[in-house]
């Protein structure tokens, strides 16, 4: 009130009676705990979509097992490969595979991984090729 005389015994900005309010040190840590707890809401939300994107892509390895199979399947008797060479194809493959994963990216590799795992026959590992092609 205007002509109103302090006696000192109001309570001052930072006092509450005779009780010292400092409150910079829970401010901190509350800001402190809500800034991992938004962190760590932001990676539950994100983990779904990132684990999507790269944990369910079949690997080079696989595919390229999956493609052999397709192709001894297919030519039985005149498959032309020895042991050896054999060995040989999965390792370019999976060269070449973990290349094409790195040059296109998670989600075109998962779809062409995908198509490719699909396949049962020769002419449906041509439909994945001719698809890449398109792009």
């Amino acid at each position: 009130r205007p002509g109103r005389v302090d006696s000192g015994n109001s309570p001052r900005p930072g006092r509450l009676g005779q009780f010292d309010l400092d409150l910079r040190e829970p401010l901190d840590t509350l800001s402190s705990t809500m800034k991992k707890f938004s962190t760590v809401v932001a990676l539950a939300v994100l983990a779904p979509t990132l684990l999507t994107l790269t944990a369910c892509a079949p690997s080079p390895e696989d595919m390229c097992d999956h493609v052999f199979g397709i192709m001894k399947k297919e030519l039985g008797d005149s498959f032309p490969m020895t042991d050896d060479d054999a060995k040989k194809f999965k390792e370019e493959c999976v060269k070449s595979a973990t290349k094409e994963k790195e040059k296109i990216g998670a989600i075109e590799y998962k779809k062409q991984a995908t198509c490719v795992m699909e396949a049962t026959k020769m002419d449906e590992l041509d439909k994945c090729e001719k698809q890449e092609e398109k792009k």
